[in-house]
């Protein structure tokens, strides 16, 4: 053993002890673990192990062997178990590989330049071995702590985040990670009542679609349905979309009423789907059975209305006016979503075209808006967007 070597192996301890020092500063979580005295002559001896075994298998020019790489995935299973965080465990892993360079660096001598090459490449290449070992091992010691529907959701932020090590977490749940992504953002609204337990609806869900969800706040579920990436990220899904089966059994699962907001967008960029997603759904209309969802494109004029408060006060009357006559509300809204069409409208209500043109002339005596004019459809409809959205509950 050549003498950068030798002194890499005599000074292991003293790294590693060090390295155990700069976790309890750097990583919370390890200082909790490490508080336990147990734990900590456990964390320490791995750590010399680690950079004995290094030094060795480097000098003789020899991978890391089988039985290496399963003593690296049961630490990481262990850290699993233990409930680390990923960011922790990333974190960790980086300080890990910053301290040995550090060590090697401090290491070398003046005559150490072949060592120092030869022992950097092996430490490069190894390191990715070793490091995918402890990953995968942190994920199988992952299931033994934390249910289907946590792992899921976990999933789900680090995609929004995104973290890298989401291809990892997406392999141990069997899913496969996709290049574009319909975000979708449920608006559950405090009006909804007694809900369902929040685990057992994701982990429904997931059985059923196998895509990244949470349900991590009472008032937002979020699912990240894959897609082609065709569609600019503001404008909404075909009717089609496999994203509304899941809003739809999700509305199903929560047995209330919801509002859904969606945008397009690709991974690396899931954090800015996401808000244009969550914009959408808090000015959507609260349905209990959602029949779409609801893009930017659908909503930018209630968008902008939320925006403006001496206007949406203004368009609040106007709503207040309509709730004095017979269902005025319900009829304008099948009205407009009927494209005005008279016929196709009263069919809709079960009523007849005269019930239909009195309840129109009745909004107008209210208001003193035509429901039937280019004004009216943009003040009505509006008034009527922010009402079934429940922006005056």
């Amino acid at each position: 053993m050549k003498g950068l070597f030798v002194a890499l192996n005599r000074r292991a301890e003293t790294n590693a002890r060090n390295e155990i020092a700069v976790y309890g500063r750097e990583l919370p979580e390890y200082r909790d673990t490490a508080a336990d005295p147990r734990a900590r002559a456990a964390m320490l001896d791995y750590a010399v192990w680690f950079r004995r075994s290094t030094v060795s298998l480097a000098s003789d020019e020899r991978p890391l062997a089988e039985d290496d790489r399963a003593r690296i995935a049961a630490i990481g299973a262990e850290r699993g178990a233990q409930g680390v965080s990923p960011a922790s465990v990333r974190r960790a892993v980086v300080l890990h590989g910053t301290l040995m360079l550090h060590e090697i660096q401090d290491a070398t001598g003046p005559n150490d330049l072949a060592d120092l090459l030869h022992l950097t490449g092996w430490f490069g290449a190894q390191g990715r071995i070793g490091t995918s070992a402890y990953f995968e091992g942190f994920l199988e010691g992952q299931r033994r702590f934390l249910s289907v529907a946590e792992r899921v959701q976990q999933l789900t932020r680090m995609l929004l985040a995104d973290d890298a090590m989401a291809r990892h977490v997406s392999s141990s749940l069997g899913v496969r990670l996709s290049d574009h992504y319909t975000v979708v953002v449920v608006r559950v609204p405090a009006s909804a009542g007694v809900l369902p337990s929040r685990g057992d609806v994701v982990e429904h869900l997931f059985k059923q679609h196998q895509v990244p969800m949470s349900w991590a706040e009472l008032a937002e579920f979020v699912a990240l349905v894959p897609s082609g990436g065709l569609a600019p990220p503001w404008l909404p899904a075909a009717p089609d979309d496999p994203a509304l089966a899941v809003v739809r059994d999700f509305a199903e699962s929560l047995g209330g009423p919801c509002a859904v907001g969606c945008a397009g967008g690709r991974v690396n960029g899931l954090a800015e789907a996401a808000a244009l997603a969550r914009q959408a759904a808090g000015v959507a209309p609260v349905q209990a059975a959602p029949r779409r969802m609801h893009g930017v494109a659908d909503v930018f004029v209630e968008l902008a209305v939320a925006r403006l408060p001496k206007v949406d006060q203004w368009l609040r009357e106007v709503a207040r006016r309509l709730a004095a006559g017979p269902n005025l509300v319900s009829t304008l809204d099948c009205y407009y979503r009927n494209d005005c069409s008279r016929l196709r409208t009263a069919q809709s209500l079960c009523i007849h075209p005269r019930t239909l043109d009195y309840r129109l002339h009745r909004a107008e005596e209210l208001t003193g808006i035509d429901p039937g004019s280019p004004h009216g459809v943009r003040i009505l409809a509006t008034a009527i967007a922010r009402t079934l959205a429940g922006a005056w509950d």
